[in-house]
């Protein structure tokens, strides 16, 4: 728990908001502190007009983007503008600050809308942060020279066709989408199903045309890990026990490919599953095992598969009181977030009444279930 509270807090000071603000606080400190040399004051000012330069450039491209969005028919459940997000929810429009830099390059997910010529209206959405940056930085490279440079570096990065951790950015996505075929399907539906899952829709609601277009690809990508693992939450949740047990092998096999949160989640839930689906209990702590090793954690999905696990092993009580912290946790996140995750409620909430039920009903009746 202290190590936890600790990772906590260094996230916290070492967010891009902090920093920036710090750097800002630091700057204007200088400019009126009284006898300040005049190096310090020109050295306050060129800061200061940097950090505001880069906020511009941040923020005029991801609003952009938004923008563009609402223009082409999309709801958007959660944006990234500069360095807060901001996410609508039934009791008004929440904001938080980002935690992470490589949040600050932006983001944007949107529920899911229709179908109908999505390769063209998300092309145009990727397309509009580039331009709105370009067109910035052209109209201030004479009357802002620093806001023009900082608009057109913006250009560059998201214009240039890369990828960013296996993520495309917006000119590699102009370009997938272009060109269609089963590459842009699946990017497609992996926008479509991030987008459900922020808007707190179960898996097993989700077409089925999704998580088909999500695993067609066998090119050991780490889209091909997450569409694996999309697929196998899908089936999990709608009962469909023996695709799931094929989709999950294949998401495991894919696991080296994953960002460090997503590998960790996926071998809990290869526990939670070896654990409440072929109740092995010694199977499935050894995935447990190397999930509890993984940083960063992921304290929700742990604490669902140690629930798992000790219910397979007949510790019943300790099942109920892993369940219960986890749920303890799961609200915790939904709270923060402002969202839902009613799949994650409902195993949880499922596992807690087994182990009551162990309190009552006969051994045999439990086996039986």
């Amino acid at each position: 728990m202290k190590g936890s509270a600790t990772r906590r807090i260094a996230a916290v000071l070492m967010a891009p908001a902090t920093i920036l603000a710090t750097l800002a606080i630091l700057a204007n400190a200088a400019l009126v502190a009284p006898g300040a040399p005049p190096e310090m004051l020109r050295a306050a000012g060129t800061l200061n007009l940097g950090l505001s330069a880069v906020l511009i450039a941040l923020i005029v491209h991801d609003l952009a983007h938004w923008i563009a969005a609402r223009a082409a028919g999309f709801r958007a459940v959660e944006a990234t503008v500069g360095p807060f997000a901001f996410a609508p929810s039934r009791r008004g429009l929440h904001l938080r600050v980002v935690t992470s830099w490589r949040a600050l390059r932006g983001g944007l997910l949107v529920e899911p809308h229709g179908e109908r010529r999505m390769n063209g209206r998300w092309a145009m959405v990727a397309f509009a942060g580039p331009a709105a940056s370009l067109a910035l930085g052209v109209a201030t490279i004479s009357l802002a020279p620093v806001i023009a440079i900082a608009s057109l570096l913006r250009f560059a990065l998201s214009a240039m066709p890369i990828g960013v951790r296996g993520e495309p950015n917006d000119g590699a996505q102009v370009l997938l989408l272009a060109g269609g075929g089963a590459a842009a399907d699946r990017f497609l539906a992996l926008f479509r199903i991030a987008g459900a899952q922020r808007a707190g829709q179960r898996p097993r609601s989700w077409p089925d045309r999704w998580t088909a277009d999500a695993i067609a690809i066998h090119d050991g990508t780490a889209a091909e890990a997450a569409g694996c693992v999309a697929a196998f939450r899908r089936a999990l949740d709608g009962c469909a026990h023996e695709k799931a047990a094929m989709l999950l092998d294949r998401a495991l096999s894919l696991r080296a490919a994953l960002p460090a949160r997503a590998a960790c989640a996926l071998l809990a839930d290869a526990a939670y599953f070896e654990a409440r689906i072929h109740d092995d209990a010694a199977r499935a702590q050894v995935w447990l095992d190397e999930a509890a090793g993984r940083r960063p954690a992921c304290p929700v999905a742990v604490g669902r598969a140690s629930a798992a696990v000790k219910l397979a092993s007949g510790d019943f009580a300790g099942g109920a009181a892993a369940a219960r912290t986890a749920l303890e946790d799961l609200e915790r996140v939904e709270r923060a977030e402002r969202r839902t995750q009613p799949m994650e409620s409902d195993w949880l909430r499922e596992m807690i009444a087994r182990a009551e039920c162990a309190a009552v009903l006969p051994a045999e009746f439990l086996a039986a279930s």
